[in-house]
């Protein structure tokens, strides 16, 4: 029976490795994901800011997207994206703002200058992190402005961990389109909340939509993503639906 216990034995430690061979990231509720490993990130995370690496070298975009205070009414607040890297094995970490805040004259600079913490079993683990550059277009392409910033040989480095990441997948998906396909499957009542708030905040973000579900915390997102003659689209859409 000794063969049978060094078996038993063998078998655990490979599976006690293979559970840790990972790194697993949690985030702040007030960052959002903009890029993991060189893809754009679409509605994966939102609500659970918990994902999966493949140990080794990672790159992380972030910003800091939330509601805040001014002159007594909300508006939607977002930082410059942050850019960070790590090169990590078998670690739990836990990626936070620098600051936090509520009200708009307490930003004092945070949106254009934004540090965030990193830390490995509550320990602040030191990574590079720095802003990312705008690319030339009017809208921005977060995965192309990384590209561009990172340059090819960095790109190729992370290739290997892209596909290693566990829930966030790519998306080129129009917010008009999306918002249209979850718009059809609402229910009657979920179709008057969302109505009633995307004409509210069709100029801009002044309050949260609070839906409960699965389909109202995605319309809110799509919203959001949208630019003014997207809204304007999406709300002619509705009144005629």
């Amino acid at each position: 029976m000794a063969w049978f216990k060094k078996l038993v034995i063998s078998l655990f430690a490979v599976c006690a490795f293979s559970a840790q061979a990972t790194i697993n990231v949690s985030m702040h509720q007030d960052l959002e994901v903009l890029v993991l490993n060189n893809k754009n990130v679409g509605f994966t995370i939102f609500g659970n800011n918990k994902f999966t690496l493949e140990n080794g070298k990672n790159q992380i975009v972030v910003r800091v997207s939330k509601l805040v205070i001014k002159q007594g009414e909300k508006e939607k607040f977002k930082s410059e994206p942050i850019v960070i890297n790590f090169d990590i094995n078998d670690a739990n970490l836990m990626i936070s703002p620098s600051r936090t805040f509520m009200r708009v004259e307490e930003i004092q600079g945070f949106d254009k200058n934004p540090v965030v913490i990193v830390t490995q079993e509550g320990q602040p683990l030191d990574v590079e992190q720095q802003l990312l550059e705008r690319g030339v277009g009017i809208s921005r392409d977060y995965a192309a402005e990384l590209k561009a910033q990172n340059g090819a040989d960095n790109i190729s480095q992370l290739a290997a961990n892209t596909a290693a990441v566990s829930v966030a997948k790519v998306t080129t998906a129009s917010p008009i389109k999306m918002s249209q396909d979850l718009f059809i499957k609402a229910s009657e009542s979920e179709k008057e909340q969302f109505t009633d708030w995307a004409f509210e905040n069709r100029k801009s973000i002044k309050s949260e939509l609070n839906g409960e579900g699965k389909i109202l915390p995605m319309l809110e997102y799509w919203y959001e993503k949208a630019n003014l003659d997207q809204r304007a689209e999406l709300l002619t859409w509705i009144l005629a639906h």
